[in-house]
């Protein structure tokens, strides 16, 4: 038998083998696959050898042009060739006599020897698109999948309920944007990959719901301020808010009053001398949504009071635990003009004797050096610039 060939040497080389190679006069070599052909030029009958690379001669082959691996050229009409050459597939030979080429098919393709040619290698249409999701926006949804194995383009369907589905072709990327959709309503997505061997299921259905972007909160106004602060109003004023369509306010709990885009509002008709809360909102309208409230706490001026003043409230007359004193008390009036000092008037019952004692400027006075016993007759008299006004009596109290 021959040797095997070793790769990148000349130290074992392959040989022919002499016990069938009968006259080993070679005018040519070629391989395909594990298989070497030798060309002899014998003379009357040339013949191509086939060997394995590995193993030597080949012994058995398709019966009829190999036997024992002896492939004759005279049956094809070449009788002097001289060189030899194969794609793998087909063995060509050149006749030095009449100048032509011939062609002469190998068995089982150029393979190993025997039986039919194998069969085209097997390619499977692609796997199952994995990892389908969906992401919503305004009437729309991103679809988004997995590269999968094989595939050359992708094919995408959407429907609602159980209508017919739309499909989208010819897909190259691994995630398309579904846009017009309705906001609100939910749809069912699915995918498929195609190549030229065959396309591939479609993936289970992934289900995705439209929506709009939720607005955007505007800032609350900011820069409040009150100016022109009576005893019955204000004027309330705020900065401007971007975006903002409109603003509205409000006193305390009260109902919004709309300002169109006007900056300040007038509350007018309040109280004297009481705390008020001024509150004010942006309006949005569109991607903007009505913004908190701020809010600012104002009060309102002392009523201005002109004339003389009205008698004092709340005198008390009460006697003291010290002998011969009365503690008197009053708080000052609220209305007519402001008192600007008090003046205070005690007499003996039956009316002996009068005392008044003016100038008195605090709402609170003890009354020394009483007789024991003796009931007294308390009044105050609230005075100012213009005048002494009405006097406020107490009830007789007897002095300890």
């Amino acid at each position: 038998s021959s040797k095997r060939a070793v790769a990148g040497t000349n130290q074992d080389p392959y040989l022919p083998d002499p016990a069938n190679d009968l006259d080993p006069r070679y005018w040519g070599v070629a391989t395909a696959g594990e298989l070497a052909y030798f060309l002899e030029a014998r003379t009357g009958n040339p013949r191509i050898y086939a060997h394995k690379l590995a193993d030597g001669p080949v012994l058995e082959t398709n019966g009829e042009a190999w036997g024992s691996g002896i492939y004759s050229l005279v049956v094809a009409g070449n009788n002097a060739p001289r060189g030899i050459w194969t794609d793998g597939l087909t063995m060509f030979c050149v006749d030095q006599t009449d100048r032509k080429i011939y062609a002469y098919p190998l068995p089982n393709g150029g393979g190993t020897g025997g039986g039919a040619a194998p069969p085209p290698p097997v390619v499977s249409p692609p796997a199952i698109p994995t990892g389908l999701s969906l992401t919503t926006g305004n009437r729309s949804l991103v679809a988004s999948w997995t590269a999968s194995a094989r595939a050359e383009t992708y094919e995408l369907q959407y429907r609602t309920g159980q209508n017919n589905w739309t499909m989208v072709s010819s897909l190259r990327s691994t995630s398309y944007t579904i846009m017009g959709l309705a906001n609100g309503t939910t749809y069912q997505v699915q995918v498929r990959a195609r190549s030229s061997a065959g396309v591939s299921s479609w993936t289970g259905s992934a289900t995705g719901t439209p929506r709009a972007a939720a607005p955007t909160v505007l800032a609350a106004p900011a820069g409040l301020a009150s100016s022109g602060v009576s005893s019955s109003g204000f004027t309330f004023t705020w900065n401007a808010v971007p975006n903002a369509s409109g603003y509205e306010v409000r006193l305390g709990t009260g109902s919004w009053i709309d300002k169109g885009t006007s900056r300040s509002h007038a509350f007018t008709g309040l109280s004297a001398s009481t705390a008020y809360t001024a509150q004010v909102r942006a309006l949005g309208t569109g991607a903007y949504s009505t913004s908190a409230s701020a809010s600012l706490a104002v009060r309102t001026s002392a009523s201005a009071r002109t004339g003389v003043p009205g008698p004092v409230l709340n005198l008390l007359v009460a006697a003291s635990q010290t002998a011969g004193r009365l503690d008197v008390s009053w708080d000052a009036p609220t209305t007519g003009g402001v008192a600007t000092s008090y003046l205070l008037r005690h007499s003996t019952v039956p009316p002996a004797q009068t005392v008044n004692i003016p100038g008195i400027t605090g709402t609170s006075r003890a009354l020394t050096g009483l007789a024991s016993g003796t009931t007294y007759v308390v009044s105050v008299f609230a005075v100012n610039s213009t005048g002494t006004g009405i006097a406020q009596t107490h009830r007789p109290v007897a002095a300890p």
